[in-house]
């Protein structure tokens, strides 16, 4: 039987090929499935693919033909995008400078695919399970090897992400534009003559009319916000890179001394420049943050603090009444339990307040007046996530008379009404 009969007959629907042993790269129709695949220019040795079937052809978004010993297959799927990469791990016994090459190239690839995708590594990885006691419980002590290598030792848990049925995206406002007074001055022109020109067509402005209007002008005067990432892998980078790559192609069909030093020569160049980017783009970075603190930007100092800091984690101590630290969990209990004797320890009043002392006349409420309305609008605070409506606080707060107006009448209906509008009565749950 054939590869493609053995896949039908087990109703696979996506298989990782090694060692196809065909020469260059492209797509082969074999049967019921498609062949993508990627060998050498030079021999009838290693190669690596996939191979799918004719009903699955569809999903196929990106076929990416790296190497003859590394390939990489983007699947359209739901509820997020599949990327697989198919990997012939080097035998034990390869080249130590082979070795690390192929690990540095799938950590390269690795880490480039987007964070939105699932991303799978699978293939031949030429791990050998020896008789350890760790591996006992899955392959019992029948293993032909003594000892495992070092190829790959790894445990890895998959999650999936519940899909929501009801996604909605929430719109992201450039609101660092605002501090600009030229900016700030149109957004309120902007929102002023939408408001108005609404007014003059509905006769009565509703929260929804309001809604509209301050997302409309603040998608138009303020835009969306540019997200500017600045890698260390430059172009400096990938032409190392690539002087790297061409060596070791020379080396691997020429099999020379002199293309062997040559190669390890372009390796280590590499490596310098790799260094010297990203030792370069750290100190960059510094000084950003150093200015940003110096300036007085501390929402950029600290949001560039918590991107870039390791992980440190919080020692959490108990200590008793001598601020010494407690150890025995016995003792931790014992001082938690007279903390809160000695915090919740009051005495009971005497004379209890008489019971007709909250029978009183109920104190007349005035309607909502405009200055109210204004304090509470001046005592957002900022830079805090929007509501369900997707409106942040400085686009009312900076919106201008005419909208803090159409607010307070809002305020005054609902007031007189005594009906919240319907987008009002949401909230989102964290759980």
């Amino acid at each position: 039987m054939t590869l493609t009969e053995v896949l039908s007959q087990y109703t696979v629907l996506i298989a990782a090929l090694q060692e196809i042993r065909w020469t260059g790269e492209g797509q082969m129709k074999i049967n019921d499935y498609i062949v993508y695949y990627k060998g050498t220019d030079y021999g009838h040795h290693f190669g690596t693919g996939f191979a799918v079937h004719k009903n699955y052809e569809s999903c196929v978004r990106e076929f990416n033909p790296i190497s003859e010993r590394i390939c990489m297959i983007r699947l359209r799927t739901k509820p997020k995008e599949i990327c697989l990469i198919n990997i012939h791990v080097p035998t034990e016994n390869s080249d130590g400078v082979d070795k690390d090459e192929f690990y540095e190239e799938v950590t390269r690839i690795y880490d480039r695919v987007l964070e939105n995708v699932i991303k799978i590594v699978l293939g031949d990885a030429n791990a050998k399970i020896g008789k350890e006691l760790m591996f006992v419980p899955t392959i019992g002590l029948e293993s032909v090897h003594e000892e495992s290598n070092d190829n790959v030792i790894c445990k890895f848990r998959l999650k999936l992400q519940r899909a929501s049925r009801h996604f909605q995206k929430t719109l992201k406002f450039n609101i660092e534009e605002l501090k600009d007074e030229e900016k700030r001055q149109k957004y309120i022109t902007e929102i002023t003559g939408k408001l108005n020109e609404r007014q003059e067509n509905e006769r009565k402005v509703n929260w929804s009319t309001i809604k509209k209007t301050i997302l409309e002008a603040a998608h138009s005067t303020l835009g969306e916000p540019k997200k500017r990432e600045n890698k260390w892998f430059n172009s400096d980078c990938r032409k190392a890179v690539k002087k790297r790559s061409e060596a070791r192609q020379r080396y691997l069909q020429l099999k020379i001394l002199l293309s062997e030093e040559k190669y390890e020569e372009e390796r280590r160049a590499c490596k310098r420049v790799m260094q010297r980017e990203k030792r370069n783009y750290m100190n960059e970075l510094l000084r950003e943050t150093e200015q940003d603190r110096s300036q007085g930007k501390i929402r950029n100092f600290f949001v560039k603090i918590k991107k870039y800091k390791q992980f440190n984690p919080n020692l959490k101590v108990v200590k008793d009444i001598d601020y010494n630290i407690l150890i025995d969990p016995i003792e931790k209990v014992t001082r938690w339990k007279n903390y809160f004797e000695e915090l919740l320890k009051i005495e009971v009043p005497v004379r209890p307040m008489p019971a007709w002392i909250d029978h009183r006349t109920e104190q007349e409420v005035n309607d909502v007046s405009m200055q109210e309305v204004k304090t509470a609008i001046n005592n957002l605070k900022n830079w805090k996530a929007p509501g369900t409506d997707g409106i942040p606080a400085e686009l009312i707060k900076y919106g201008g008379e005419a909208l803090h107006q159409a607010i307070y009448e809002v305020c005054q209906k609902i007031w007189n009404e005594e009906e919240l509008p319907e987008e009002r009565n949401k909230a989102i749950r964290l759980s």
